[in-house]
């Protein structure tokens, strides 16, 4: 892979990643237009800065590990002709948080959101969109990753207990530059108790896939234990 190209490959993977990320993240908080039927909001700032408290922090990582980043501007819409169509309008949504972070490698990206409702209303919402979650992660990839990938499989992921309830995905594809392919993951969890439902997702090459899931379950473990739900 010459050195013209590595730049330009990765540069159109991480814009990529970028527009994935929105969407997997909206899912996560079940609150976009790629939603037919969107919940009501009603912002409450104590649950706000609990949402900002629950997303990965750069205090997360160790200091100097190469890892960048902070929170995001939450997300409001996205396009996409990939759909999820839950009942959602009779959910309250009261806060939104998201954070972003990138590794010194390029390639290495970490997203995270946590959104809270109104009583226990984050499991009903996530009940509801289960079940076309992997269609649309399908739809989602062969739409969005650039021409230079090749999509390996997109399938559900195991994922250790982590709050009451949880659902994971992982994407295997592989990215090309002249004769060269590197096998990549992207990595949805979603996850949850009580009034709060997160969602983290890691870009990664597959040869750190056993590192990437040791990560993400101690990541998970720290947002749900910032708002008093032990792992």
């Amino acid at each position: 892979m010459s050195q013209r190209q590595v730049p330009s490959e990765t540069e159109e993977v991480n814009r990529r990643a970028a527009v994935i990320a929105l969407a997997c993240g909206c899912v996560g908080a079940l609150s976009s237009v790629a939603l037919a039927d969107n919940p009501q909001l009603k912002p409450n700032s104590l649950d706000q800065a609990a949402a900002k408290r629950a997303i990965v922090q750069l205090s997360d990582f160790t200091p100097g590990s190469g890892w960048t980043g902070g929170p995001t501007k939450t997300s409001s819409s996205f396009s996409t002709k990939c759909n999820l169509d839950p009942k959602q309008s009779d959910l309250v949504q009261t806060a939104e948080a998201e954070s972003s972070f990138k590794y010194k490698v390029p390639l290495f990206q970490i997203y995270s959101s946590a959104t809270m409702y109104q009583s226990e209303m984050a499991k009903l919402s996530w009940t509801r969109a289960k079940p076309g979650m992997l269609g649309f992660l399908r739809c989602l990839m062969a739409t969005s990753l650039p021409s230079s990938a090749t999509i390996v499989s997109v399938k559900p992921l195991s994922f250790p207990q982590v709050g009451s309830f949880r659902g994971a995905y992982r994407t295997m594809f592989d990215i090309t530059s002249g004769n060269t392919k590197v096998p990549m993951i992207i990595d949805l969890a979603i996850f949850g108790s009580g009034r709060t439902l997160f969602s983290l997702i890691q870009f990664a090459t597959y040869d750190g896939a056993a590192i990437v899931k040791a990560g993400e379950l101690r990541l998970a473990s720290a947002m749900t234990a910032r708002t008093g739900f032990a792992a």
